[in-house]
């Protein structure tokens, strides 16, 4: 019975045909093996004109792409610095009405007294404390209670300063100014983005902006005149 479900070839020629049929299922030859090698060859990697077209091309994205993130890096060092000068203004304030006492910020290098040398800036770094004598130089004699509350180091790259406090501000134990004025920021010497702090008599402060009666982009002091750097 089993002969029934048997294949039986008809004649040698079939035979050998299935012979050969096997033979070609175990030996897997392709049937173009010049083709088969050619897109072997394509695929196994870049040429040199390819190479060096890739790094034209990473060049000059990177040309484009420095300058941008330069120009990222300063104006989050200019945000920053801001940032800092005026909450270090908010802090003084706060402690001049909490103490009951003249606080004064000055211009720094040492962070133990003021400097007040015409090459001194506010970009030196500066700092804060009780002003006992009202007289916006620290005293550094423990016994004269001149106390230090806060100090800020220098910046670099940037540039800090102030026409009506170019050493000093102090606040009086109301919180208020003797003066108002401006504090202006820059990098590079650029006005185009600086920014300005804008302070008033009553010891609140603003950031500059740039008023609607010109064309340019440059912020104004607490006058009305382009910051300048």
């Amino acid at each position: 019975h089993l002969n029934r479900f048997s294949i039986q070839p008809q004649s040698a020629g079939q035979l050998k045909s299935i012979h050969n049929y096997s033979h070609d299922l175990y030996t897997s030859k392709p049937a173009h093996p010049g083709r088969y090698a050619s897109i072997m060859n394509k695929q196994s990697g870049l040429t040199l004109i390819e190479l060096l077209i890739a790094i034209i091309i990473v060049g000059i994205l990177a040309a484009f792409a420095v300058p941008n993130f330069g120009s990222l890096v300063r104006s989050n060092q200019l945000k920053s610095s801001y940032n800092t000068f005026a909450g270090v203004i908010a802090v003084a304030r706060s402690e001049a009405v909490n103490r009951r006492s003249t606080i004064t910020i000055c211009v720094s290098k040492d962070k133990s007294t003021c400097a007040t040398g015409n090459d001194d800036t506010w970009s030196d770094g500066y700092m804060v404390f009780v002003d006992r004598d009202r007289n916006a130089v620290r005293n550094a004699d423990a016994s004269a209670g001149e106390d230090i509350l806060r100090i800020e180091p220098a910046v670099t790259q940037l540039d800090i300063s102030s026409s009506e406090f170019e050493h000093s501000i102090s606040i009086a134990p109301r919180g208020r100014l003797r003066t108002q004025g401006s504090f202006v920021f820059c990098a590079g010497g650029n006005a185009e983005t600086a920014r300005a702090l804008n302070l008033w008599v009553t010891g609140l402060g603003r950031l500059a902006t740039d008023g609607s009666t010109d064309t340019d982009t440059i912020v104004e002091d607490i006058s009305g005149t382009n910051v300048q750097c």
